[in-house]
């Protein structure tokens, strides 16, 4: 799933990876354009404020966000964005 950052503006996006039914798939938000530094996000010192609906615990590895499970959640912006998502495996911030 990819987000532009050109395209967003205050958009109220919903994604939903679903259920996989293989372990070969990771479902992916892919933030294109933003300039963005990961840890900041996790750290809540970031512009987008993620906020998870379940347990599942995060990472990072680079650029992304990892989770250890399927997550859901949303991400908000400063700018009245907000991306609702469900059975996420990993947040990139490219």
């Amino acid at each position: 799933f990819i987000i532009n950052s050109d395209e967003i503006g205050n958009s109220n996006i919903e994604i939903n990876g679903g259920h996989n039914t293989t372990e070969n798939w990771v479902d992916t938000i892919e933030m294109q354009g933003f300039n963005v530094d990961v840890s900041d996000v996790i750290n809540g010192q970031s512009d987008w404020v993620l906020n998870l609906e379940d347990s599942a615990s995060m990472s990072t590895n680079g650029d992304a966000i990892v989770f250890d499970c399927n997550a859901s959640g949303t991400l908000t912006n400063g700018e009245g964005a907000q991306i609702e998502f469900k059975n996420i495996d990993q947040i990139n911030w490219l």
